[in-house]
């Protein structure tokens, strides 16, 4: 396997995970579980920040791997690929400062800005791993 594919798929691993650890961190917040929320998105971010470290290493040494599916796929690859961008983009700040609002105790703005940053970070979660594996599996 090619060490862009390995980087890929390291990324991949690492959204996977980062969505598994944001859903376990509302769960326990919705059962009152303060510390394992604050663990659990704690390590949703690391996961991330990892992710992007790796990801722009990648592009930048190795570029962009082009899209190699039929036409009808490339509609839905393109479309999903820009939602994620796009909402990756807008979700990253908000979760950014949802984390700073939680370390400084301002718990009701932590809340209310986490309301609107929850989905999107767990959409963008959920969507890497799908743009993955369309682009090296399904159709690569």
């Amino acid at each position: 396997m090619p060490v862009p594919e390995i980087l890929a798929t390291i990324n991949a691993v690492l959204v996977t995970l980062s969505g598994a650890f944001i859903l376990r961190g509302m769960r326990a917040i919705r059962r009152g579980e303060r510390d394992l929320h604050m663990r659990s998105m704690t390590a949703a971010m690391g996961l991330l920040a990892v992710f992007l470290v790796l990801y722009v290493y990648r592009f930048g040494t190795y570029g962009i791997t082009p899209f190699n599916g039929p036409q009808w796929a490339r509609w839905v690859y393109f479309s999903l690929l820009s939602s994620h961008i796009l909402l990756a983009t807008v979700s990253t700040p908000l979760v950014l400062l949802t984390l700073a609002l939680a370390r400084q105790e301002r718990f009701e703005r932590h809340r209310r800005i986490g309301r609107a940053a929850y989905p999107l970070w767990l959409y963008v979660a959920a969507t890497g791993p799908l743009v993955y594996l369309m682009l090296y599996h399904w159709f690569g």
